[in-house]
């Protein structure tokens, strides 16, 4: 109810017909890429493709200054910071808390559809813009790979199909990404049933084919069973540290829900984590970075590159 709620009051919030932002390429909200860009504008510097391999802490020729945190990244480079922060997929063993062992899986596919399926993206009203994106839901049982399994334990498949309006695939095209909580290998077994199901359903002409496929695992700790008073509690960051040295300055985020629709949560612990460093912040301050200095048009252009 609540997530129907949510939908119908946020029709026109963006714009006329519509109430939600979809993302490219089958992930959620573009939260990592717009702190990367706010960094790099606010005059930080990120890496990628360097995973962390130790840290330790590092300590000042002044006494009075608190040691900072050595990094030693994958290939041998090391950086220094006040801070660390990442999920328990981003930081090394040693610095993670105990991990949970409610580990959970849900299968996935990409894939590239011969056909631009228009009957899917009719215009909603007058003067909207084009449709780009769509939902279809298999509900549960409705289709069963496993025929000695009863059909209630048969999850949903949830395909969410995207034109080429996003400029994810050539014109005439579209993609599907499909997803199920059914672990593999019937899950994979599951969304190839339920997008040849689709296909026929469609009725385009030509038929439409799949080009493509890309199927996957993607595994997550689910939230710990925190409750108390009848009242759950949701997952927030922990302190933790590999020795205390390193004292309470390496902070790991719970992991992201693999559901389709970003849960506010995920703002709150990035909130959390932000007054932890800056201290207590008001709706205003949060998120907002410093204009750095002038620069020359080299410099600028420098920076619109990411360097």
């Amino acid at each position: 109810m609540a997530r129907i709620h949510q939908h119908l009051t946020s029709i026109g919030m963006f714009g006329p017909g519509f109430g939600s932002v979809v993302p490219k390429w089958g992930g959620l909200a573009e939260i990592s890429q717009v702190a990367c860009r706010a960094g790099a504008v606010g005059g930080g510097v990120y890496v990628l493709n360097r995973c962390v391999e130790s840290i330790d802490s590092r300590k000042h020729q002044d006494p009075n200054e608190a040691p900072s945190l050595r990094v030693q990244l994958q290939g041998g480079e090391q950086v220094s910071s006040d801070w660390i922060v990442g999920t328990q997929y981003d930081l090394p063993q040693q610095s993670q808390q105990s991990p949970s062992p409610q580990i959970a899986e849900v299968s996935r596919s990409i894939n590239i559809v011969s056909s631009a399926l228009s009957a899917l993206f009719p215009l909603p009203v007058e003067g909207a813009p084009p449709p780009a994106s769509a939902v279809v839901v298999f509900p549960s049982g409705s289709i069963n790979p496993m025929p000695e399994e009863s059909q209630t334990d048969v999850p949903p498949v949830y395909l969410i199909i995207h034109s080429s309006d996003t400029g994810e695939c050539p014109s005439e095209q579209s993609i599907i990404y499909a997803y199920t909580s059914l672990p593999n290998p019937d899950g994979s077994t599951l969304l190839q049933l339920s997008i040849q199901k689709f296909l026929v359903a469609i009725r385009e002409d030509p038929k439409p084919e799949i080009l493509w496929t890309l199927h996957y695992t993607q595994y997550y700790t689910t939230p710990l069973a925190i409750k108390s008073g009848g009242t759950d509690t949701k997952p927030s960051v922990e302190e933790v540290s590999s020795s205390p040295s390193l004292g309470n300055r390496v902070l790991q985020l719970p992991d992201v829900s693999p559901d389709f629709v970003i849960e506010d949560a995920v703002l709150d612990n990035v909130k959390e984590v932000w007054e932890k460093i800056v201290g207590t912040v008001t709706g205003e301050e949060f998120l907002i970075f410093e204009d750095r200095e002038a620069m020359g048009d080299d410099e600028e252009d420098d920076q619109e590159n990411g360097f």
